[in-house]
């Protein structure tokens, strides 16, 4: 009788991939959940069971099982196997998709422990959910993981208490790492094996939410002083070089601006501490949304900027002829061009960037000072001069 192992997945219903999201995208699976295949079919070879072919891994939250097909498994040497999983991420842009998953399993000692192979990184900065030095392999992967190995192990009672190293590696992993922002978060010599409920949903929002948490906690961590919120690349770059923050302070947020001050705000209180200051940085077609109350600036939940900047560009006095010139501009980037480069369209600017800070400021119980600097998309600050290094 084969032995009882999570295969045979007690109450568990599977977890169909072939259904697509609800944005008709295809689903996959995390870095975790090929590890977690990997571990058990290595395994289960070490135990001496044939080598699989396909094994079922246990979802993290849902009661449910997915199929894992497994490209490899062998025996390197008597106490030491080796397995491997090709990753499909479904038709998320994951940096892995495609990528080899390995996992070798060494039995000894006691306990569970893991290693970074080749291609995975480590931790070398605070702010992670694992200290400094530990493999780049997250928590719930790890939980996963020894959840298979013990319950494949239930099977077995004169292998119960027997110790195992799980070393993971990703092949490329180092070179895929340098197109990530492990490098600028401390994880250095390769990618993290991640994943929270062991499904990649395409371009989700829990994805970006999750990001964003992480960015937050990396930009706090070794008591800083001031930090960044930038929805873009151009507003990280600027923000780099004017405000001369390292990269760590930066919290890429893209449309979710509101997550992120709350984020930021919550991270502050639970850690019984005040943020000296915090900077937006960033294009007005994003940041200036916030002034008609629109904290997610995705173009398909909130409104273009144009109506508000023009709005305010009335109380403010600026010139009929402008305004009227600039009622048919399509972008706001059309506006700025409009208003020019002049002394009066330098003090506009520093108005909105005035009222963005203010209406931050109301939203944040644990930051000191607000500052806002809006530029143009040649990296040119609108309003505020070139800023001197905060640190």
């Amino acid at each position: 009788m084969e032995p009882e192992s999570p295969r045979t997945t007690h109450e568990r219903i599977e977890f169909d991939l072939s259904v697509p999201a609800p944005n008709g995208l295809r689903r996959g699976l995390t870095t975790g959940t090929c590890a977690t295949a990997a571990t058990q079919a290595a395994l289960r070879l070490w135990l001496g069971e044939p080598a699989p072919q396909e094994v079922k891994v246990n979802l993290p939250e849902d009661k449910c099982f997915v199929r894992v097909p497994i490209e490899r498994v062998q025996q390197l040497t008597d106490g030491c196997t080796e397995a491997s999983v090709i990753k499909d991420a479904g038709d998320d842009p994951d940096v892995t998709h495609g990528s080899r998953i390995r996992v070798q399993l060494k039995a000894e000692g006691t306990g569970i422990h893991f290693s970074a192979g080749i291609g995975v990184g480590t931790i070398t900065k605070p702010g992670f959910s694992l200290p400094v030095g530990e493999p780049a392999i997250n928590p719930v992967p790890r939980k996963m993981m020894i959840q298979t190995i013990l319950e494949t192990l239930a099977a077995y009672p004169q292998h119960r208490s027997q110790g195992f190293t799980v070393t993971i590696g990703i092949d490329e992993g180092e070179q895929l790492a340098a197109k990530t922002y492990n490098p600028r978060l401390g994880v250095v010599g390769g990618l993290s094996v991640l994943g929270t409920k062991g499904i990649v949903e395409p371009k989700s929002l829990a994805s970006w939410l999750a990001s964003i948490e992480l960015y937050v906690r990396i930009a706090l961590a070794d008591d800083a002083k001031a930090i960044v919120l930038a929805p873009g690349n151009i507003g990280q770059l600027v923000a780099e070089r004017q405000l001369g923050l390292t990269p760590e302070r930066v919290v890429p947020m893209a449309n979710f601006v509101g997550f992120a001050l709350n984020t930021v705000d919550q991270e502050l209180g639970n850690n019984h501490r005040k943020l000296e200051q915090l900077w937006l940085v960033g294009h007005p077609g994003k940041l200036a949304k916030i002034l008609e109350n629109h904290w997610d600036t995705h173009s398909g939940v909130s409104p273009m900027a144009m109506q508000g900047i023009l709005e305010l560009a009335k109380v403010f006095g600026m010139k009929p002829s402008l305004l009227e010139e600039s009622k048919d501009a399509t972008t706001v980037e059309a506006i700025i061009q409009r208003f020019g480069k002049t002394p009066e369209s330098s003090q506009f600017w520093q108005l909105v960037e005035q009222r963005i800070t203010e209406k931050v400021q109301s939203r944040l119980q644990h930051v000191l000072e607000v500052r806002t600097l809006l530029f143009d998309m040649h990296r040119n600050p609108l309003g505020l001069p070139l800023i001197q290094s905060c640190e």
